[in-house]
């Protein structure tokens, strides 16, 4: 399944960003056996990829406009998601459990750190 999502997000220090992203799910048994028990998926039980774009006039965050994003999912009991992103470098920085709850229900994120 095809996943395209936009939302705007405010930080835990009241700074918004937009962020649009796509990805794929993999709507394997795991996926939807849990989805219809309301349960929740490991991030191993299934493929779950998505490529975040965030973007933002917030000085303190500039940096999200020019950086390139990936992430792994997971579902979460009900009808929530869990992302773990982190941008590609040579380290390997993840942002710490950067969460949001349900592309519908999405319309606020806090983002746990920022990468220089």
């Amino acid at each position: 399944m095809r996943v395209d999502v936009r939302l705007q997000i405010e930080t835990h220090d009241a700074a918004f960003l937009y962020v649009q992203y796509t990805g794929l799910l993999e709507m394997n048994t795991a996926v939807q056996e849990a989805t219809s028990a309301g349960r929740g998926t490991q991030f191993d039980d299934q493929y779950f990829f998505i490529n975040p774009r965030m973007e933002t006039g917030d000085a303190r965050y500039a940096w999200v406009n020019t950086t390139f994003f990936v992430g792994e999912g997971r579902m979460l009991p009900g009808s929530g998601v869990e992302y773990r992103v982190w941008r590609p470098s040579r380290e390997r920085r993840r942002i710490p459990q950067t969460v949001v709850y349900g592309a519908a229900r999405a319309a606020l994120a806090t983002v746990n750190s920022r990468i220089p």
